[in-house]
């Protein structure tokens, strides 16, 4: 169905050569800026204009490398369609989700009854008839990407290409998306071109591997044979990243570069971080919070995104709180951080609290300088005093001192994430609320900023408030965990013993819903 051939894009792909058959499961694995998207991209035809494309591209014979752009319409979301990474992004904000998915269908001439395709197409991906009228804002994460995924089958394509569909989701909902897309694909015998960064989902995906490290390919062939006996230094690199039970003897995570000295070996700890112990000491206090937003100015309407709780943090703690989207975590940490005020209950604040947010690029200040960004926290004391701080802060998170005059675009996300704990370190804080701050990382990267995590907790001896869906992290960073669901505390304890016998049938569902490396 799909031949690539010597597939090369300016300096940043090259010679890539795979095949995808009708019904034909092919991953693609690498890491950030390792050219994954960009192969997606080349196959429909959406490389930005300033990047040469060479070598082929054929879709049952026909090339579609230097094809116009009259011909690539007709093949783009036709033939071949997209799910994409960040569906707020792909999605119009000014359009209800069901006039999009007939968009896409009126582009390519469909001449049935749209309205009832569009109803048909919603049920298959198994949204409600409501959620038609709805705009993308008042959908969840997951139904946003269950829209996409309605939009891209719209026309029947014969290749599904999806590009880190389940990223930014928590497990429960990535384990709905990846089944509905594999249920598609075997129902309709699509190719399926699945990218990602995590090993454990994509050994449920697909049923061949390819591996590239900066454009190129350095390994390919059946999945389970690839990550089961690994021939390239990259691919067991990346094998050793993911595995979250494993430490050098430094008691550090492995990540790829650090893999290549031979030491590791699965599930093997040879050292451990050295955390401090948990003290009495309270940090932070909060007794009975509760939040209750309300909405509309004629007729007004209240959501509960936070039932009465308390949370006591001490010295030293290290507590996660897990759960599914919208299941109250963010708000939490707002409150607990004083970004918005409890609707009931009081926060009793005994120390300095940071913030480090899930996107960077989005809390970093693209017009300013990381030097002043970083630097910010600082603005009362010298410029001298605040010029030393900001450098000693960037050494001590691996990030260069001459760094301080560029801006954000310019770094990478994990640097952009070191920067981010730069900047709330400036203060030494007691208390470091951190909210989903590996989620998007891939997982050498994630390896390396929890291990910058736990270095920095043992150095300024803080306490860590670790929000995340990915609970194999909050396993490995935390000893105490809460569970949330729908605004409530429903489960809490050590993380030990919460992960290991589950009192409740949600957190038994969030634990079966993490993607494990099935071979």
């Amino acid at each position: 169905m799909i031949d690539v051939k010597n597939l090369t894009i300016a300096d940043l792909v090259h010679s890539l050569s795979f095949s995808i058959a009708p019904g034909a499961r092919v991953g693609l694995i690498g890491e950030s800026g390792s050219g994954k998207s960009l192969t997606a991209l080349a196959l429909m035809g959406l490389v930005p204009d300033n990047l040469p494309v060479s070598g082929s591209i054929t879709l049952d014979g026909e090339e579609l490398v230097g094809a116009s752009d009259k011909q690539l319409c007709k093949i783009r979301g036709k033939r071949i369609a997209m799910v994409f990474q960040e569906p707020m992004t792909a999605l119009d904000p000014l359009m209800k989700a069901g006039a999009q998915v007939a968009g896409a269908l009126k582009l390519h001439g469909f001449s049935g009854d749209r309205n009832a395709r569009v109803a048909q197409l919603f049920r298959d991906v198994s949204l409600e008839e409501r959620h038609i009228d709805a705009y993308p804002h008042e959908l969840s994460g997951g139904q946003r990407q269950r829209v996409l995924i309605a939009m891209a089958l719209a026309n029947e394509p014969d290749v599904l290409i999806c590009d880190e569909p389940t990223t930014a989701l928590d497990v429960t909902v990535q384990k709905e998306i990846v089944d509905l897309i594999l249920d598609v694909v075997a129902k309709r015998q699509l190719g399926l071109l699945f990218i990602t960064h995590d090993l454990g989902l994509v050994s449920e995906v697909a049923e061949e591997l390819i591996v590239i490290q900066h454009g190129r390919m350095v390994e390919k062939g059946p999945t389970d044979k690839v990550l089961r006996n690994p021939s390239a230094l990259y691919t067991k690199g990346l094998l050793a990243a993911s595995d979250l039970h494993a430490r050098d003897h430094d008691g550090h995570l492995y990540t790829v570069t650090t893999a290549a000295d031979g030491t590791y070996s699965p599930g093997v700890a040879h050292a451990r971080p050295a955390f401090i112990p948990k003290g009495q000491q309270v940090l932070l206090k909060a007794t009975g919070i509760s939040k209750t937003y309300t909405k509309g100015l004629l007729t007004k309407s209240s959501v509960n995104a936070l039932a009465p709780l308390d949370v006591t943090l001490t010295a030293g703690q290290r507590l996660g709180v897990v759960g599914g989207s919208g299941s109250g975590k963010t708000t939490l940490l707002k409150l607990l951080a004083g970004l918005v005020e409890p609707t009931t209950g009081t926060i009793e604040r005994h120390a300095d609290v940071q913030v480090v947010f899930q996107d960077p690029f989005d809390s970093l200040d693209p017009r300013r300088t990381i030097g002043d960004s970083v630097g910010e926290p600082l603005l009362a004391t010298s410029a001298a005093d605040r010029a030393r701080r900001v450098r000693e802060v960037l050494d001590e998170v691996g990030i260069a001192s001459d760094a301080v005059a560029r801006y954000p675009h310019e770094f990478s996300g994990g640097q952009r994430q070191r920067i981010s704990l730069a900047r709330a370190l400036t203060v030494t804080p007691k208390v470091l609320l951190a909210d989903e701050p590996v989620s998007a990382l891939d997982v050498s990267v994630r390896a390396q900023v929890m291990n910058l995590l736990a270095d920095l907790a043992g150095e300024y001896e803080f306490s860590l408030l670790f929000v995340s869906h990915d609970l194999a992290v909050v396993r490995q960073l935390c000893e105490d965990v809460l569970v949330m669901d729908n605004g409530e505390v429903v489960e809490h304890g050590l993380v030990k013993d919460v992960f290991d016998a589950p009192a409740t049938e949600y957190t038994q569902r969030l634990l079966a819903a993490v993607p494990r490396i099935v071979l």
